[in-house]
């Protein structure tokens, strides 16, 4: 059963630090915001909305109480001044808004954003006429502002691979960083992902960003769960929004106190600006700090951490709780998790099944899930088995059992949307008095069941030959569900007892396939 932990919520928390939580603190911080919009690109690469989503993201934020500096088209020779005015603007209590929407490309690992008139012929060049991100972050980093947001709806495609010498080196949409202290980078889609334009007057992504961040009193991780969501549901997902960094305060972008703030559409429309609206119940601010065993009463705190956080923060949890029934914590796409119940909420509102669908499809096709000991801290197996102690009659020598992981037969999907199965766990060998025996255990039933606060997977009890006859029973906490590789972080309580033996204990282990 899988136990999600949360604590994603710093993550989604610095995110909400972009917004005043009034007019006063707005002036205190010194909300400052640096807006991109390169669309003019030669011929077959020029894009649509960049320049309206600049446009409409520069208003929206000017309403919120930014000060904001725009540039549309960026040219080559703009570059510099820019990295120059960051640098001379930002102040340790500056709230720092980057947003750019154009081309952008990595080459060797980093990220470049191209100007309308950089030398797209040539991916040698590109390096030299482009704005690095990696400078962009270390001016953040040298100025230290109080709080910076990085935005980056920049992946629409690689200009450069129309020409097979130019792209040489350059990969599909952007890779991953590792931003500064509070600073968070946003990306419009997952690393090495292609971001969608739109149809419309807004990209996919900005539309949602514009939509979301003008409800008042939203904490930021609200604002991007819901951006995330609004995006995935909306490319049927294709496109999934991805956050790197953390940011250790509440932000809220607009408390309720902006005469001038409009909403999404009333923007849209020329209208007249909408009046506050109630607080909803999911839209309470988060504290700025979370007690890691209490996340389970604060279902409303959704997290987007990357894989190796959320393993660190179960670590953290395991190591403060001996909870025999936690809710699963995390669901993980390989890169990016969340908590689990959002995740699985996500589905349930939703008529689109596909990745669960995928997951159901493995275990459909698979004959063998393995085991292992996995080791939370150092993030890996410990061996190929999970070992556990094994006592004779006399309780005196200490054996071992292993287990190499179970057989998948008879897959199909149940009513509840999951898979059931028989399985037959695959023990390696015991040794007992200084012989090896093998084990051969018999069939037992299996389930995996996307339940509202965890993922449940059973295998139920069953009968093991060795010496002497035994019953194996196992209760399977999932506490981490990796869904794109079908991997299963989670905590085994195994027993086995039989005619004069007895042995098991608990171990976090991986399955996999």
């Amino acid at each position: 059963m899988i136990g999600w932990l949360s604590r994603s919520l710093i993550t989604l928390t610095l995110f909400i630090s972009l917004c005043p939580l009034s007019v006063n603190a707005q002036v205190a911080e010194d909300r400052i915001a640096f807006i991109i919009g390169n669309g003019n690109y030669p011929k077959t690469l020029a894009l649509k909305n960049p320049l309206n989503d600049a446009s409409a993201i520069e208003k929206q934020l000017s309403d919120l109480g930014f000060e904001t500096r725009s540039y549309k088209d960026l040219k080559v020779a703009e570059v510099t001044g820019l990295r120059q005015q960051m640098e001379s603007r930002l102040k340790r209590n500056s709230v720092l808004f980057f947003y750019y929407a154009g081309h952008g490309v990595q080459m060797d690992g980093r990220n470049y954003l191209l100007p309308i008139d950089a030398n797209l012929s040539d991916g040698d060049q590109a390096p030299q006429e482009s704005l690095y991100l990696g400078d962009v972050l270390h001016v953040i980093e040298k100025m230290r502002p109080k709080i910076a947001v990085v935005i980056l709806d920049a992946c629409r495609d690689n200009p450069f691979k129309t020409n097979p010498k130019a792209s040489a080196g350059i990969k599909q949409g952007l890779a991953r960083v590792d931003p500064p202290t509070s600073t968070v980078v946003f990306y419009a889609t997952r690393p090495g992902g292609t971001a969608q334009d739109g149809d419309q007057d807004n990209g996919v992504f900005t539309k949602a960003l514009l939509q979301e961040m003008v409800k008042p009193a939203q904490p930021l991780e609200v604002v991007f769960r819901r951006v995330s969501t609004s995006v995935f549901n909306s490319t049927k997902s294709e496109q999934e929004p991805w956050i790197e960094g953390v940011i250790r305060e509440e932000f809220v972008m607009n408390h309720g106190n902006f005469s001038k703030t409009a909403s999404a559409e009333s923007i849209a429309e020329g209208a007249r600006p909408a009046a506050s609206t109630p607080l909803l119940a999911d839209q309470k601010a988060a504290p700025p700090s979370v007690n890691p065993t209490a996340l389970d009463a604060q279902p409303e705190l959704s997290a987007h951490v990357s894989l190796d956080e959320a393993i660190l923060q179960i670590r953290s949890i395991k190591d403060k709780t001996n909870s025999e029934s936690e809710p699963t914590h995390f669901a993980c796409n390989g890169v990016v998790c969340e908590r689990y119940r959002s995740w699985v909420q996500k589905f349930n509102a939703d008529t689109s099944q596909e990745i669960i669908k995928k997951v159901n499809a493995k275990f459909l096709n698979a004959s063998f899930m393995k085991a292992c000991e996995y080791d939370l801290e150092k993030k890996s197996c410990k061996g190929n088995d999970v070992r556990f102690p094994f006592y004779g009659t006399n309780l005196i020598l200490t054996n071992t059992l292993f287990l190499e992981g179970a057989g998948i037969d008879n897959a199909q999907v149940n009513k509840a949307g999951g898979v059931s199965f028989s399985t037959k766990w695959k023990a390696g060998s015991v040794w007992y008095f200084g012989n090896k025996f093998s084990v051969s255990c018999g069939q037992a039933d299996g389930k995996i069941s996307y339940a509202r606060d965890r993922l449940d997977f059973e295998i139920a009890r069953s009968v093991c030959v060795a010496l002497t006859v035994s019953t194996v029973k196992s209760k399977i906490n999932v506490l981490l569900f990796d869904y794109l590789n079908n991997e299963y972080i989670a905590e085994i309580d195994a027993a086995m007892i039989g005619i004069g033996v007895a042995g098991g204990g608990k171990k976090i282990v991986k399955f996999y396939f």
